[in-house]
């Protein structure tokens, strides 16, 4: 099993500090996905991996972190007509401080775009997240979203993401820090991911939703 280096492990802080590190994305179709990182310190990093799938059929995430299995904290994936919003949430340790990282995300099925976001969480208490949730849509339309995150202490971070299945919407958040929110050139979708340090126990996030896409999913992920 991975663990966290010794040098945060012994810092002694009471509460884990989040930092994004980087969105991008990939305009092309394919079920899995090859990143590089650049020069990431050691520590825990949290992966959100989203793309649009056309096709009915559900996906199943699974991703590495320098050829080493992480795991899926969590995923979702909404439904409009024949496609699929998909997103997972992914966590995995680098030991060693100063080299590249090469992330591969995979979701078993064909998609038309894949966006990445990447997060260092130092000081965790552990690896594992304390809490998860994920909130998928049928075909509707969709202005708001929301998730509570039951069993998520004060003194915990969340990360969070939605994807929506339409280009030119825009995605306001209530409570949480937005790190990205766009979509791509070439085809329709629109991602946004956000982060949040939590004041209070079990916190609930929301937000509304412009442009009125009919499909989307939402996925969130606490560690303490």
């Amino acid at each position: 099993m991975n663990t966290l280096p010794m040098a945060l492990l012994a810092c002694g802080r009471s509460s884990p500090a989040i930092s994004h590190f980087s969105t991008t994305y990939q305009d092309l179709d394919a079920s899995s996905y090859t990143f590089t990182l650049i020069n990431l310190p050691a520590g825990l990093y949290v992966f959100i991996y989203a793309g649009e799938s056309i096709t009915a059929n559900a996906p199943t995430y699974s991703a590495t972190l320098n050829g080493v299995a992480m795991t899926i904290a969590t995923s979702a994936s909404g439904t409009q007509g024949t496609s699929r919003q998909n997103l997972a949430i992914a966590y995995g340790v680098i030991n060693t401080s100063g080299g590249n990282a090469s992330v591969v995300v995979d979701f078993a099925t064909t998609n038309v775009r894949c966006f990445l976001s990447a997060w260092r969480i130092d000081f965790p208490a552990s690896n594992t997240p304390v809490a998860t949730a994920s909130v998928p849509s049928a075909d509707s339309v969709v202005s708001s979203f929301s998730v509570t995150m039951t069993g998520a202490p004060a003194g915990s971070v969340t990360i969070a993401a939605v994807m929506c299945n339409q280009t030119g919407v825009s995605l306001t958040w209530t409570g949480m820090s937005e790190r990205f929110d766009g979509g791509t050139p070439e085809v329709n979708g629109t991602y946004s991911a956000a982060d949040a340090s939590n004041s209070v126990a079990n916190p609930t996030y929301s937000g509304t939703i412009t442009g009125s896409p009919n499909g989307f999913a939402m996925a969130a992920a606490s560690w303490r």
